[in-house]
């Protein structure tokens, strides 16, 4: 029944796990609506029974809509289930799962635990609240969970109404982190690259903490530490500190968390394990760079090949790199938004107050970007099954205006050096499978990385840095002709693993090397 669910798992690359009280809950108003659903992020799946109607203010608990989820009957049984989107979780939290009911019949909040390495009906287990009695009133109904299987890393909320003839009125939902008192942990540094045989030491730092959870996760090649099961053991802090060490064995990417489930806080460190010709790249590039100025902070605009695997992507090694080569007065900036293309780079950076995610812009330049660096292409490229595959999202006129708008804005910020990235290739015949199964299952699709319309699109990015005055830096033939090509991209042919992401970091570096 949950093998449709599974195939979401992919997401976990883009998920980042949140503390204290943030909301983890995707649209939990239901303010936002999507074609076909109730509302965006919310769904009465095919393989569960149920409706879903999305209800005016006038019926909400707060805000301008709430949600109607209403029983149907299957084998004698009466039951309505909503399903939410997944989120991250930590091994080690506790979090708060909550809304605000009124209807007629019972209610009970759900989560749905995904499990690492497992397959079939092994692969999720459900965590269900006792029934709550609804009525005509609004009441807050509440599930706590501490996630104490180290095979969870993420998990999907859901909603269920059971009854004859019943009806639940749904608003204000969350999920957040529960914090029982003040406090915090450090794990330094965040990231750091390594030939293999040696050993990485990291220094825990915690402030109302005398002992914290140490999760090691196994080495994983690709950068999927989400996906990976890793031991645990208490760790005992000396004045609040301690040192772990890692030995850095076998190649790939290991993940070290420190967890304080009563803080409600984590930090994690990333120890990337390469081969000691790559190490030396790396190391060559950094000292070659040519930063006079001081200081300098590199700010990095793209979308979510900038923004996903964050704490161990191209941003992280650059600036992992830079400070360990000329000193902490070099500092970098990931204001990468998954999904974004030059147009709504363009708007947020001019402040329009429709732009999607416009708030994550608002301390954009808090600290004056000295270079900034611009990567996109793939989601101003894609094109839809709507269109017969032939008209990309982004048009090529609009793409350059894009591009030669966010040049003077840059430069006004502080930034002396800017940097127009091409974009990078993809495996398209991944890209052309996976948009096919798509089309197949009855839904529109967008198909990514074609070589064609990005090499167009390219060709005119690299012509309107030429214009600008813009340094070009072409990341498009290195990922197109690499020997082993697979490797550097996900399973959907277009985001970058942590090898990928390793060949856009050192040309990043490489780059530095003229003023």
């Amino acid at each position: 029944m949950m093998r449709q669910t599974h195939a979401l798992l992919g997401l976990l690359l883009c998920l980042r796990v949140a503390t204290g009280q943030d909301n983890l809950l995707r649209n939990p108003g239901f303010e936002s609506v999507a074609e076909g659903v109730a509302a965006a992020g919310w769904q009465v799946p095919s393989y569960w029974i149920g409706s879903a109607l999305r209800l005016p203010a006038a019926q909400a608990h707060s805000g301008q809509a709430a949600l109607e989820l209403r029983a149907a009957t299957q084998d004698g049984k009466h039951w309505g289930r909503l399903l939410g989107s997944q989120t991250a979780v930590q091994p080690g939290l506790r979090y708060r799962f909550a809304a605000w009911v009124q209807g007629q019949g019972t209610f009970k909040l759900a989560i749905i635990r995904y499990h690492a390495g497992q397959t079939g009906s092994a692969a999720y287990s459900y965590l269900w609240q006792d029934p709550q009695p609804l009525s005509a009133d609004w009441r807050e109904v509440v599930l706590e969970y501490l996630v104490e299987q180290p095979d969870v890393r993420t998990v999907a909320l859901a909603y269920q109404v059971e009854g004859l003839d019943t009806a639940a009125r749904i608003d204000d939902g969350s999920f957040a982190v529960v914090r029982r008192r003040a406090g915090s942990v450090a794990l330094q540094p965040g990231y750091q690259m390594l030939p293999a045989g040696q050993t990485a030491e990291l220094r825990v730092a915690a402030a109302g903490s005398s002992q914290v959870l140490l999760l090691q996760s196994p080495s994983n090649p690709a950068g999927a530490t989400e996906t990976a099961v890793p031991t645990g053991q208490p760790l005992a802090l000396t004045a609040g500190a301690a040192t772990v060490r890692v030995a850095a064995t076998a190649l790939g990417l290991q993940r070290v968390d420190v967890v304080d489930g009563d803080l409600g806080a984590v930090a994690s460190s990333f120890v990337d394990v390469v081969e000691p010709g790559e190490y030396a790249a790396f190391e060559a590039a950094a000292a070659a760079a040519r930063l006079a100025e001081r200081p300098a902070h590199l700010l990095f605009l793209g979308d979510s090949l900038t923004d996903f695997l964050r704490g161990r992507n191209y941003v992280d090694m650059v600036g992992y790199w830079l400070q360990r080569a000329h000193g902490p007065a070099v500092s970098v900036q990931n204001a990468g938004i998954g999904g974004d293309t030059i147009v709504r780079i363009r708007q947020r950076l001019a402040g329009e107050p429709t732009v999607h995610r416009l708030a994550d812009y608002r301390d954009l330049f808090a600290t004056p970007p000295t270079r900034a660096y611009v990567f996109v292409g793939h989601n101003d490229t894609k094109l839809s099954s709507g269109s017969g595959y032939r008209d990309p999202y982004v048009s090529l006129p609009d793409f350059e205006a894009g591009l030669r708008a966010v040049v003077p804005t840059l430069r006004a910020a502080g930034a002396a050096q800017i940097t127009l990235l091409s974009s990078t290739a993809s495996l398209f015949e991944v890209c052309e499978a996976n948009a096919a199964k798509t089309v197949a299952a009855g839904r529109g699709a967008s198909l990514f990385g074609k070589p064609e319309v990005l090499e167009t699109y390219n060709r005119a990015a690299a012509a309107v840095a030429q214009e600008t005055a813009c340094r070009w830096l072409d990341v498009y033939t290195p990922t197109r002709q690499h020997a082993a090509r697979a490797e550097l991209f996900w399973p959907d042919g277009v985001h970058l693993t942590v090898a990928g992401n390793r060949l856009v970091a050192l040309a990043v570096l490489r780059s530095l090397a003229s003023p």
